[in-house]
């Protein structure tokens, strides 16, 4: 909160001290300087800093000097702010990455252009498909169902239909069950939204083998 730095930066207004000799509130940083412009860098209501600039001379900065200062804070404000949002960004992903792998079910997120944006492992082993996650990311989810015809062809036809009943705006999740020998899996298709729009599809798919196995032992 002290010198002309500390009081752009409360005040949240351009400081200009054509003299710092006369300015009684001046913290000397270095003793040649005679002029400084701190000019706060601002984000709607918000202060992120303050960009300070210093002369040897007194009464150095004239009008377009401090117009010159005010564009470059802007410029330098939203920078900083969207490195913030990124960061912001990209910790969630983090955590939500961590989330996703760490889940024994099966996981994938498929846009509304029928991409898919996030896949996990166990998903990649339940529907046999090769390669590692980040492999498939921005791939369609055509080219998941090719392999599949050869020995699994209801999981085709069935993901196939989901997508032509979506594609018609009927939206509401689907469930149900197919065989992907050996195993039987259970799928959840649901609808991810982002504000008022759709992001897309979350498709969940939990092996349900053992259960069908004890249900069948028991019958």
């Amino acid at each position: 909160e002290e010198g002309v730095v500390g009081r752009a930066l409360i005040s949240a207004q351009k400081q200009y001290v054509p003299d710092v000799a006369r300015e009684s509130n001046y913290v000397m940083a270095h003793s040649a300087v005679r002029s400084e412009l701190a000019v706060p860098l601002k984000r709607g209501n918000r202060v992120l800093g303050v960009l300070n600039v210093e002369s040897d001379q007194i009464d150095a900065f004239d009008a377009d000097d401090v117009l010159l200062a005010e564009s470059i804070a802007d410029a330098v404000a939203l920078a900083m702010d969207n490195a913030r949002l990124y960061q912001t960004i990209a910790d969630e992903r983090s955590r939500l990455d961590a989330v996703i792998n760490s889940n024994r079910d099966g996981v994938i997120l498929i846009g509304m252009d029928q991409r898919i944006l996030v896949i996990n492992t166990p998903a990649l082993q339940l529907l046999r498909m090769a390669g590692h996650p980040e492999a498939w990311l921005g791939r369609h989810i055509v080219e998941a169902l090719r392999p599949l015809r050869a020995y699994a062809p209801i999981v085709v036809q069935t993901t196939l239909a989901e997508m032509r009943r979506i594609n018609r705006g009927d939206e509401p999740p689907g469930e149900g069950e197919y065989e992907l020998p050996p195993n039987t899996i259970h799928w959840l298709n649901l609808p991810v939204m982002a504000g008022p729009g759709s992001l897309g599809r979350l498709l969940v798919l939990h092996d349900v083998t053992k259960e069908r196995r004890l249900e069948r032992m028991r019958d």
